[in-house]
């Protein structure tokens, strides 16, 4: 009788450094999987160039959708391993509305919305694929930047400049509208 409990002990102590070395694994791919999602993140809501954050990503600039989410702010979710080269990102974003940069417009359409990213360990870094909302996600008050210094440029069409202000103007609203978002 005594044989059954001892040998379940000295298996359990054979097993507990194999589990604990992978639970290691996995919370080192946990943090770069993070570490990836905040460089991804912080290049899109700063409106940073294509090549600032490409190299973290597995589409081409053409893959790029012509329009852009404007969100207030961001919240990274937790990250889960569907399998061991695959990782699901979640991301809260607190949207204002879409801004298509070719039209200069922006329609407004504030809600949260809940993003999942999708990570592929390629090699020995982890890049993002895919996500169920694609386009970048650019902080409003960047996009309410660019579009102010458009309206400062010189000999600008008087109907380009009313699509720019009208923009500007929506833009502004929308973020006054569902509370206190800063300068």
């Amino acid at each position: 009788m005594r044989r059954v409990p001892l040998t379940f002990l000295l298996l359990a102590l054979a097993v507990a450094p194999a589990f604990a070395k992978e639970n290691a694994k996995e919370e080192r791919a946990r943090l770069e999987v993070q570490r990836v999602m905040a460089r991804y993140l912080d290049a899109r809501f700063r409106g940073a160039p294509w090549k600032e954050f490409s190299d973290a990503v597995l589409w081409t600039a053409e893959q790029e959708p012509a329009c852009q989410q404007v969100a207030r702010s961001f919240e990274p979710g937790p990250v889960r391993f569907a399998e061991r080269d695959r990782a699901l990102a979640s991301v809260t974003f607190y949207q204002l509305g879409t801004y298509c940069p070719a039209e200069q417009t922006f329609r407004p359409a504030p809600r949260l919305d809940n993003a999942v990213f999708q990570l592929r360990k390629r090699s020995i870094v982890w890049l993002v694929e895919k996500t169920n909302r694609p386009g970048g996600q650019l902080d409003w008050k960047v996009l309410r930047d660019r579009l102010k210094q458009q309206l400062a440029g010189p000999a600008l069409p008087t109907a380009e400049t009313a699509r720019i202000a009208n923009a500007l103007s929506v833009l502004e609203k929308t973020a006054s509208a569902i509370g206190r978002t800063g300068n």
